[in-house]
């Protein structure tokens, strides 16, 4: 078994598939603004980007899967799944916090995904980046898909993918897979929803409550503070939530129209 985080770095991998996005929306009109963590450090915190128009919320949970040879039942009758050789896992609970509050922000209106290598070493990743395609060969899952692939009490559960077929287990369950296209037609369906501007999804996910193990979010004090900082109450309410995905690993881009294209 090898693990590619012996190799590549959550950080450098997220990296790639965050500049990817940022261009790829760019390239059909959209501003994509990522959250950086250094902002919570400046004196006065701004995004640019108009919430006051339409736009979307896009929210990337990274994982670095391992490479497998050999698919590893659970019990002697769980079927064995279709897979190409090499494949890669990596493992989600859908009671832990994390996961839940990345279903939560899905079911109220951010574009969610986990994403992972469809790749296992450094050489492959620089030559995917060089040639902008690492986000081309990655997975790509939403939280609902896992959700919706094992009903019944909450556990944890394998995520095994080859370069183009995915399975949610305890029991093999095929999902479809999600390409570059869907995600880029789906991000722009959001945005064309005149009757809702991006603040309103803003100001719904900032003040989300969800439930589960490992609970990770600002005090009452630290989401003020931050608040009073910002140029505008829903940019606060943009750095809050972006600063809560961070610390549970999810990177929040802001998709909307740049400020000086704002009207009205």
């Amino acid at each position: 078994m090898i693990s590619i985080s012996e190799r590549l770095s959550e950080f450098t991998y997220g990296y790639g598939v965050v500049e990817e996005t940022r261009r790829l929306l760019e390239t059909v009109g959209w501003n994509a603004v990522p959250f950086l963590p250094s902002l919570v450090h400046e004196q006065e915190v701004g995004f640019d980007v108009a919430f006051s128009q339409p736009g979307a919320v896009l929210m990337l949970q990274f994982k670095l899967g391992h490479q497998l040879s050999r698919f590893r039942r659970s019990h002697p009758g769980q079927p064995i799944p279709a897979l190409a050789r090499p494949f890669w896992r990596f493992q989600v609970d859908n009671g832990e916090h994390q996961f839940l509050r990345l279903w939560s922000s899905e079911v109220l209106g951010a574009e969610v995904y986990y994403v992972a290598p469809r790749f296992a070493d450094w050489a492959r990743y620089e030559l995917l980046f060089r040639s902008g395609q690492v986000l081309q060969h990655s997975l790509l899952i939403t939280p609902s898909e896992i959700r919706n692939a094992t009903p019944g009490p909450t556990a944890e559960h394998r995520i095994v993918y080859d370069r183009s077929r995915r399975y949610v287990c305890s029991d093999p369950v095929e999902t479809t897979d999600v390409k570059v296209d869907d995600l880029v037609q789906r991000i722009t369906a959001r945005g064309a929803r005149e009757d809702e501007p991006l603040a309103s999804t803003v100001k719904r996910l900032a003040n989300e409550q969800t439930d589960g193990r490992a609970a990770r979010r600002l005090s009452p004090r630290q989401r003020e503070e931050l608040r009073e900082r910002a140029r505008t109450p829903v940019e606060g309410d943009a750095a809050v939530l972006a600063l809560e995905a961070w610390l549970q690993g999810a990177q929040t881009i802001f998709v909307g129209q740049p400020v000086e294209l704002q009207t009205g």
